[in-house]
């Protein structure tokens, strides 16, 4: 009989809550399905449960307000899992660890900025490359995964030789973009790119979604690319990324793609800067009207003007990410610890 994983992770049409979350969730339950029954454990937030039932049957919704401990033991407690991933942009738990210790339940906890206040069994914090977070807060037996060989792929693709010419240009901005960056970036740009072929991505639970097709349909050298299949295959075709500062950067850096880097919210901007050092590809910062644009047309440019720029990017990427972080994880959480 298969043991149980509950997965609690959050995705909808709302601020500050990434795609990339439930996104990195659905790679790991794709391999672990085969091993164990998965659970997804979600607030009731616009489209998501409906989003998550189109790959998994099994999604308990819960109220967009209910961060308690107390809800989510009892949940526990009807399905009895072996695991919990927790998947948040701020793990609010703290009595749910002390449960789950007790309860003989392994939890792991992928994290952004440290903010923790229980302690999980481990915690992953794939963007902390220069181990800056202090987990003072965990006891001594939690497990600490640091930097971007835990950065998880959701496919197995190789890297592309860079062209020598410059002729199509991406532009992505998360699978929801409740910040709005993609209509400002294509208002801003787009008189000025007639020069190459420009694709803009519009995600499975984008917002305002009209405002963008209006804005492209006037360009005869623009295309909206609704929610690819695979999008890392979308990304590999394409010579120069505008994206934000989630999970796509790295995934541009796996493939050696020159970006460009606007951050849609406050820790993103952190993760760009040390992302950008590395690779030498384009910092915007956060939005600003006027200044952002002539960043963005500078440093289309520049990667069009200087093949050797490129290719710096190209070999300087290669020290982000090997690509098997999924191997790693299937193991941690196969070994004989969490059976």
């Amino acid at each position: 009989m298969k043991k149980t994983i509950i997965f609690r992770v959050d995705c909808g049409k709302v601020w500050g809550i990434s795609m990339g979350h439930i996104l990195r969730a659905f790679t790991l339950a794709r391999e672990l399905k085969k091993k164990y029954n998965i659970v997804f454990v979600s607030k009731n937030y616009p489209d998501a449960i409906s989003f998550i039932k189109t790959h998994y049957k099994n999604v308990i919704a819960i109220p967009q307000e209910d961060d308690s401990d107390k809800t989510l033991i009892k949940i526990s407690n009807q399905f009895k899992p072996k695991i919990v991933i927790f998947d948040l942009n701020k793990t609010p738990y703290m009595e749910f660890f002390d449960y789950s210790q007790k309860a003989k339940i392994k939890t792991v906890v992928f994290d952004i900025d440290g903010k923790i206040n229980g302690d999980p069994d481990i915690i992953i914090n794939d963007w902390d490359i220069n181990k800056t977070i202090n987990y003072y807060k965990q006891r001594e037996n939690t497990k600490i995964l640091r930097g971007t060989k835990y950065f998880i792929l959701a496919d197995k693709i190789r890297r592309k030789p860079l062209k020598q010419k410059v002729k199509n240009i991406l532009i992505t901005m998360g699978g929801s973009d409740p910040s709005g960056l993609t209509i400002k970036i294509v208002s801003s740009l787009a008189k000025y790119l007639k020069d190459y072929k420009v694709s803009v991505v519009l995600g499975p639970l984008f917002k305002n979604r009209n405002n963008v097709i209006n804005a492209v349909k006037n360009y005869d050298f623009m295309e909206i690319l609704n929610s690819p299949n695979n999008f890392l295959k979308t990304i590999n075709k394409y010579d120069i990324i505008i994206c934000a500062g989630g999970r796509t950067l790295l995934e541009c850096a796996y493939l050696g793609k020159p970006v460009i880097a606007v951050a849609s919210i406050d820790h993103e901007k952190i993760v760009i800067d040390e992302i950008t050092k590395i690779t030498n590809s384009i910092n915007v910062g956060k939005w600003h009207s006027g200044k952002s644009t002539q960043i963005i047309l500078k440093g289309i440019d520049d990667f069009a003007c200087n093949k050797s720029y490129r290719d710096e990017i190209y070999k300087n990427s290669k020290k982000l990410i090997d690509g098997k972080a999924i191997d790693r994880m299937i193991r941690i959480i196969n070994k004989s610890s969490f059976n």
